[in-house]
């Protein structure tokens, strides 16, 4: 009997690896940690104390307080004058003036010493000033003597005097006329009609 012999080669088995946290693969992730949102108080009034309250009141009329408020004239303001100014200087000597001469009334002004000396008074005051080149007191003797003679004749009443035609007539002529300001009366003198001149102007007190 014959023996036979069957060899058997072995297949190697897998090598079998054991599992460690070493050898297996993990996915890392990320997370990113979110701050809460805090939410922003919507402004609301502001309670205010009486403390305050009172301060913000005194505050606020102290500021008014101090608040120049300009002064709006209706009528025309003379400007600002130096004390020396001879305007100035005539108008602090305007009382005395008054005073003296007993009248007040020229041109249809009435002249008025009272601070602020008014626009007109003023005015007036200038005039007089100018026709003696700022000489105070040569303005000041003009002006007085003026008022005198104004009180003696009163030229307001002498609108209403009645004057003789054969004298005076054609000499002079009134005549009302219109305007953009309203009416208005115009005067002529006519003396080169008059035709005797002694008897016309003969009077001088007429």
């Amino acid at each position: 009997m014959v023996a036979t012999t069957i060899t058997v080669e072995a297949t190697p088995s897998e090598e079998t690896v054991p599992v460690t946290a070493e050898t297996v693969p993990t996915e890392t992730t990320t997370t990113t940690e979110t701050a809460p949102i805090e939410a922003t108080p919507t402004p609301g009034p502001t309670a205010t104390t009486p403390a305050i309250t009172e301060e913000l009141s005194e505050n606020v009329e102290a500021q008014a307080a101090s608040t120049t408020i300009p002064v709006i004239s209706s009528g025309p303001s003379w400007p600002a004058l130096d004390k020396l100014h001879p305007l100035s200087q005539f108008q602090a000597r305007l009382p005395e003036l008054l005073k003296t001469a007993g009248h007040d009334l020229i041109w249809g002004i009435t002249l008025t010493a009272e601070a602020p000396i008014p626009f007109h008074t003023t005015l007036v005051l200038q005039k007089f000033l100018r026709a003696n080149c700022n000489n105070i007191e040569a303005a000041y003797t003009q002006l007085l003597e003026t008022l005198k003679w104004r009180k003696a004749y009163n030229p307001i009443a002498a609108c209403e005097e009645e004057f003789s035609e054969s004298k005076f007539g054609g000499l002079g002529y009134v005549m009302k006329t219109q305007t953009k300001d309203g009416e208005k009366i115009v005067t002529y003198n006519i003396y080169g009609a008059c035709k005797e001149p002694k008897r016309t102007f003969g009077d001088l007190d007429r």
